[in-house]
């Protein structure tokens, strides 16, 4: 049986390469191309190439109405203007944010959407801010174009008996434990946010870097979303 690199590696194979994201007009964008990638059979998977420098998905307190949300982002005067109908709720698992996509006024270089991603997370109804990547997934006639980090990520542990050095990272890091998939039980879905010590993609990187688990990477959550339009 052939190891299950997560949800996050299948979606890339549907993801677009031809051209870079991170480079228009010259000028290079992404000049933090080396912190995106994420882990498949032992080697880096780099995602610079679809790295999208006018988006970001946005998770809000679940309690938060959408119009106090709505206001938020429009008063900012960094993004360009939503409405409630752009906001929705990943209910596949309790605790989730509001989640937005939000578009930049102008394209910005991956180090300004890291200082906005600071500024936005500075607020109490913000939970967490992701960097997004163009991706071309398709079902009939409705494509998706656009892919982000959610707040969860996957661990393969090396032995589902001895949880020890789970518990150590979660504490160390600030996550937690969402659950054990049922019938894989050596993977694990965690969650983060602003308070813990990285993005989930920094936090898969991590997890995978100590030597204590067998596999780690984001789990996507990718909203259909025309970008082209």
């Amino acid at each position: 049986m052939k190891q299950i690199v997560l949800k996050f590696t299948v979606l890339l194979l549907t993801m677009t390469g031809s051209f870079s994201s991170c480079e228009k007009e010259g000028e290079v964008t992404c000049d933090c191309k080396d912190e995106l990638f994420y882990y498949y059979q032992d080697e880096r998977q780099f995602l610079d190439n679809l790295f999208l420098n006018d988006w970001l998905l946005v998770g809000f307190e679940q309690e938060e109405q959408d119009t106090e949300i709505v206001n938020y982002i429009n008063q900012i005067g960094l993004f360009k203007l939503v409405d409630t109908s752009k906001i929705f709720y990943h209910a596949k698992w309790e605790g989730d944010s509001h989640l937005l996509f939000v578009n930049t006024k102008v394209p910005k270089k991956c180090s300004q959407l890291k200082e906005i991603i600071r500024t936005l997370e500075k607020e109490d109804i913000v939970t967490y801010a992701n960097f997004t990547f163009e991706i071309r997934d398709c079902i009939g006639f409705e494509c998706t174009n656009i892919g982000a980090c959610s707040q969860y990520f996957m661990v393969k542990v090396k032995d589902k008996d001895n949880l020890s050095d789970l518990y150590a990272m979660v504490q160390e890091t600030n996550t937690w434990i969402l659950r054990q998939n049922e019938f894989m039980p050596e993977w694990f879905v965690l969650g983060g946010n602003k308070d813990s010590k990285g993005n989930t993609m920094q936090m898969a990187q991590y997890f995978y870097e100590t030597g204590k688990f067998v596999n780690a990477g984001p789990n996507p959550f990718v909203r259909e979303l025309k970008i082209n339009n």
